[in-house]
């Protein structure tokens, strides 16, 4: 997986994972765990060791609480 960073200077960031065809499979399959199991949750994580450079260190996947805000969307 390639993970990147986009700043749009304006306080907003965007970010972009380029997955291979491994990538696709174990996040449809994480996803479907997280479906099923409302306590489970997962991570993508940095495997690099340029740790100068700074970029996406963590983020978690999870379960959103029904009274909690959505803030995103997906979209195509």
């Amino acid at each position: 997986m390639k993970s990147s960073i986009e700043d749009f200077g304006t306080g907003w960031y965007g970010l972009s994972f380029g997955l291979d065809e491994n990538d696709i499979d174990q996040l449809i399959e994480f996803l479907n765990i997280l479906k099923s199991d409302r306590s489970y949750h997962f991570h993508m994580y940095s495997t690099t060791s340029d740790t100068d450079s700074g970029g996406i260190a963590d983020i978690q996947f999870s379960r959103k609480i029904a009274s909690e805000t959505s803030n995103m969307d997906i979209g195509a």
